[in-house]
């Protein structure tokens, strides 16, 4: 971003005045556009404050309220003038830019947002709600325009399904997945209470909930390979089921089987479903020959527990017969 102050002629009489200088200010490099710039994570409705946030004067719940935006681009892009036109009020100042892959935060109120995650989040909140607007308890949409009022994107939220319920003043906040920004399909919440500022990943909130700070350092503990609860499981096989790396008997029921009456086979399985991790749901004779479950199966029921993982029952297309037959799930990253 630039500054340029041009002066301009605005009489021909013989004294040849001019105008006072005026001040245009121009962009100059990668402005925010749609799909380069996106509402990450947002909390609308917080937890109710602490007993030592409420004796520091923050006494109201919605004092913790913030909107995260992150740069998805490989640029720096320059947020000058860059405003939320719905749901709240703010436009960033001139010069303000955001690095690749960064985040920066909209907060509600400052010091109590502070109070609660932490001074280390100050240099990336780039300011408060202005003119006392503030996020919808019910949902609304939120509105986030370019300088040359452009929309960048939209959020039409709701504290009801089919948005996930639990960020309803549950002490979690809505994560965007990817796709598109005004489905609820593409938001979960977070796993715990809500991390602005980190832009975190499912399998980085999952890896807190189970592991301590040492123990995230000590990759024998930690690591996708590990085994700390000796079930046979790695962490990252844990994580793919949504189960307990720390209780053996959690991930047991990642996948169970059920002879019906009329002799097919329902197998219901728990699966992540979040870009950076591909899971397959498979099937074999012998523990060797492993091949696409689905293709001899018909899916019964999908249901999005709305944190990152699916819940599933398949049904066999035709009866099972003689002979053994088992389903695993297969994890890995891309």
């Amino acid at each position: 971003m630039t500054s340029i102050w041009p002066g301009l002629r605005v009489s021909s009489s013989p004294a040849s005045e001019w105008s006072p200088l005026q001040e245009v200010t121009f962009i100059v490099g990668n402005a925010a556009n749609a799909g380069e710039l996106v509402i990450s994570e947002f909390d609308y409705n917080p937890a109710n404050p602490t007993t030592a946030e409420f004796n520091a004067g923050h006494t109201s719940a919605g004092l913790f309220e913030f909107i995260e935006l992150t740069n998805t681009t490989a640029q720096t892009l320059d947020l000058t003038s860059v405003n939320f036109t719905a749901g709240v009020k703010f436009t960033f100042p001139a010069g303000r830019t955001l690095a690749a892959g960064a985040s920066v935060l909209v907060v509600r109120n400052t010091a109590a947002f502070l109070a609660r995650y932490g001074t280390s989040l100050a240099s990336l909140s780039a300011g408060e709600f202005e003119d006392g607007s503030e996020l919808s308890n019910n949902g609304e949409t939120i509105t986030l325009a370019d300088a040359a009022a452009a929309p960048i994107t939209s959020v039409a939220y709701s504290d009801i399904a089919p948005w996930p319920v639990n960020a309803d003043g549950a002490g979690r906040s809505l994560v965007f997945v990817a796709g598109a920004q005004n489905s609820a399909t593409n938001w979960r919440t977070s796993l715990a209470t809500p991390t602005p500022g980190e832009n975190a990943t499912l399998h980085t909130e999952w890896q807190r909930a189970h592991f301590t700070a040492a123990e995230l350092a000590n990759t024998a503990i930690s690591g996708d390979l590990a085994d700390p609860d000796a079930d046979g499981l790695g962490n990252f096989a844990e994580f793919a089921t949504a189960s307990d790396p720390r209780n053996s008997a959690s991930g047991r029921d990642a996948v169970i089987a059920q002879k019906q009456p009329d002799s097919h086979i329902l197998v219901t399985i728990r699966r992540a479903a979040i870009p950076g991790i591909i899971v397959t749901f498979q099937t074999a004779p012998d523990l060797t020959t492993w091949t696409d479950a689905t293709a001899s199966m018909t899916l019964q029921t999908s249901i999005n527990t709305q944190t990152g993982w699916l819940t599933e029952t398949y049904r066999t297309t035709a009866p099972a017969t003689s002979g053994a037959a088992f389903w695993r799930i297969h994890a890995t990253k891309p």
